[in-house]
C-alpha cells in the first residue's frame, strides 16, 4: 500500500504512485507462476486448518532492519504558540539501520467449528454475508440444539468513531451448553467452504474483525428488561427462600461490597441478575458455533428473502 504524505506536491504523489504501480505490476508479470502456485497453496492449507488465531500482538522477540534515510531534527521557538516546535534541518541527511518487526504471534486461537447457526433477524449481516459469495443454507423445520453459547462478559468501546463505528476491544465471553431453539428460515453456514477464512474472521465475538466488534449486535449489550423495586422485593424474599444456597452467596457478595448495606438498587440487582427472571438473552451472542456434524432438512441459500 503506498503511503504518499499530504505535505508533499500533487504531482510528486501521483508520479510516486504511477511509478510503484508500475514495478509492482512489472515484478507480478515476472513472479506469476510461483505467484499463482503460492495462492493454489495457500487455499488448499486453509481449507485444511483446524485451528485459528483470532488475537495477535506484535512479536518484538525477532526484529528485522532496514535502511533508514532521513534528516536530523531539532526544535525551534514557535512563532505561533511561543514554545518549542519540532523542525526537521535538510542540510543534514542521514543513513540510519533502525529496527523493523514484520511478525505477530497469536494470543488467542479458536478450533474450526462445522459451521455456524446464524438466526435470520440478523439481516444486515446476512446481506454481507451474500454479498461475499457466503455459502448458506435455508434450515427447513424447527428443532432444538444443544451447543455451545457464548455471553459478552465484557468489552472495551472506542470513545472515538472509526470508519463510521464505535469498535469493541478485548471482548471476554463466558461459554455455556445450552439448549437454543432454531427455527425454520434460519441460516446454517458451513465451515467447509471457500469463504472459511472470511467466516474465521468475522463470526466469533472475540475476533477484531467481528461483527460484534463492528457494532452490528450492540441491540444484545442493551438491557431492555428491568425490576421494579416494590414489586420486586415480594418476589426477591420468596426466591432467596426456595434457594438458601443464593442466600449464602448473596451474603459473600455483602461482604465483599460493603457499601451495598446502604444501598438496597445494590442489593436487589445481584438478586434479579441471578435469578430466572432476568432476561435471558441479554449479552448473548447470537450466533451458534457447532462444534459437531448434525443432520439437518437445508435447501440453498442464495439471497436476502427466503
Amino acid at each position: 500500500m503506498p503511503e504518499t504524505h499530504m505535505l508533499k506536491p500533487f504531482p510528486d504523489r501521483v508520479r510516486s504512485t504511477y511509478w510503484f504501480l508500475r514495478s509492482l505490476l512489472r515484478l507480478a508479470a515476472q513472479l506469476r507462476v510461483p505467484l499463482h502456485e503460492a495462492r493454489v497453496t495457500g487455499r488448499k492449507q486453509v481449507q485444511e486448518q483446524a485451528v485459528w488465531p483470532i488475537q495477535w500482538t506484535l512479536d518484538t522477540s525477532r526484529p528485522d532492519s532496514l535502511l533508514f534515510r532521513g534528516f536530523q531534527h531539532g526544535y525551534k521557538r514557535s512563532q505561533v504558540t511561543g514554545l518549542d516546535r519540532l523542525y526537521y534541518d535538510r542540510s543534514r541527511p542521514f543513513e540510519r539501520m533502525i529496527p523493523y518487526f514484520p511478525r505477530y504471534r497469536s494470543v488467542a486461537e479458536i478450533h474450526r467449528p462445522i459451521g455456524w447457526i446464524l438466526p435470520q433477524s440478523w439481516t444486515e449481516i446476512i446481506e454481507r454475508l451474500a454479498v461475499n459469495h457466503v455459502v448458506m443454507f435455508r434450515i427447513d423445520r424447527d428443532t432444538v440444539l444443544r451447543a455451545p453459547v457464548y455471553y459478552i462478559r465484557q468489552e472495551k468501546t472506542s470513545p472515538q468513531p472509526y470508519e463510521g463505528h464505535f469498535p469493541h476491544m478485548n471482548v471476554q465471553v463466558d461459554e455455556r451448553m445450552e439448549e437454543t431453539r432454531v427455527r425454520t428460515g434460519d441460516l446454517w453456514i458451513p465451515a467447509d467452504q471457500h469463504a472459511i477464512a472470511y467466516l474465521m474472521a468475522t463470526m466469533d465475538p472475540r475476533a477484531p474483525d467481528s461483527w460484534f466488534a463492528w457494532n452490528f449486535m450492540d441491540g444484545i449489550i442493551n438491557q431492555k428488561e428491568y425490576f421494579s423495586a416494590y414489586v420486586f422485593e415480594d418476589l426477591a424474599a420468596a426466591w432467596l427462600g426456595d434457594h438458601p444456597a443464593m442466600q449464602k452467596e448473596l451474603d459473600q457478595a455483602l461482604v465483599e461490597h460493603p457499601e451495598w448495606k446502604a444501598d438496597s438498587e445494590s442489593i436487589l440487582d445481584w438478586i434479579y441478575r441471578h435469578s430466572p427472571y432476568y432476561e435471558p438473552t441479554h449479552r448473548r451472542y447470537p450466533i451458534l458455533a457447532v462444534p459437531a456434524r448434525v443432520d439437518w432438512m437445508l435447501r440453498p441459500y442464495s439471497g436476502i428473502t427466503p
